[in-house]
C-alpha cells in the first residue's frame, strides 16, 4: 500500500476493536453477546433487516431454538424480546437424511422435560436481536455498506468502504 493511500485513510478511518461483516442472525448474536463489554464493534451489512411484518402472515423461514440456544440467548438477555414474538414450543423431533437410510427421532417426554425447546420465525429473532444491539452505545450499526478493499496490516485490517469511509479494526468477522 502506498504512503498516499494510507495517508489519505488514516484521515477518516474509524478505529474499532471488532469489525463484525453481516447483521443477519449469527452476526447479530455475536454482537449481542459483546454488547455489554467495553469493546466498540461495528456491525456492517448491505441492507437493514425486514423488521415489520404483518401478523396475520407468517414466514416460513424458521429455527428450531433448543433450550441450549435459549439459555445462551437468554444471558446475552435477548430471549425476552424473542417470546414477545411469535414462537411456538415443540415437543418432538424428527430427522433423517435425504436418501431415507437414517433417521433419529427426539421426544421431550423421554427427557423428563415440557418441551424440547421452541420453532421460532426467523424474523422474529433478528428482530429482538436488532432491538437488543441498537440499544447499546458500544455498537455502530452501519447499512447500507459495501466493502470495496480489504487491508491486512501486522496489528490490525483496514476496510474501504464504497461511501468512502475507512474502518479498522483488531479483529474482522464475517458472518
Amino acid at each position: 500500500m502506498s504512503n498516499n493511500m494510507n495517508n489519505n485513510m488514516s484521515n477518516k478511518m474509524q478505529s474499532y476493536d471488532i469489525i463484525i461483516l453481516g447483521s443477519g442472525m449469527v452476526g447479530s448474536a455475536l454482537a449481542c453477546a459483546l454488547a455489554k463489554t467495553n469493546l466498540r464493534i461495528a456491525l456492517l451489512d448491505k441492507q437493514k433487516p425486514q423488521l415489520d411484518w404483518p401478523l396475520e402472515g407468517y414466514d416460513l423461514r424458521v429455527s428450531a431454538l433448543t433450550y441450549a440456544s435459549q439459555n445462551i440467548l437468554d444471558h446475552m438477555g435477548v430471549w425476552p424480546g424473542i417470546l414477545k414474538r411469535r414462537v411456538t414450543p415443540f415437543t418432538r423431533m424428527h430427522v433423517w437424511d435425504a436418501t431415507g437410510n437414517g433417521a433419529v427421532k427426539f421426544d421431550a417426554e423421554d427427557s423428563g422435560i415440557p418441551q424440547l425447546g421452541h420453532i421460532v420465525e426467523n424474523r422474529a429473532t433478528q428482530g429482538a436481536l436488532f432491538d437488543y444491539f441498537m440499544s447499546y452505545n458500544n455498537i455502530d450499526y452501519l447499512e447500507p455498506v459495501t466493502v470495496t478493499k480489504v487491508i491486512t496490516d501486522e496489528d490490525k485490517v483496514k476496510l474501504s468502504l464504497a461511501d468512502g469511509r475507512c474502518l479498522q479494526a483488531k479483529l474482522i468477522v464475517g458472518a
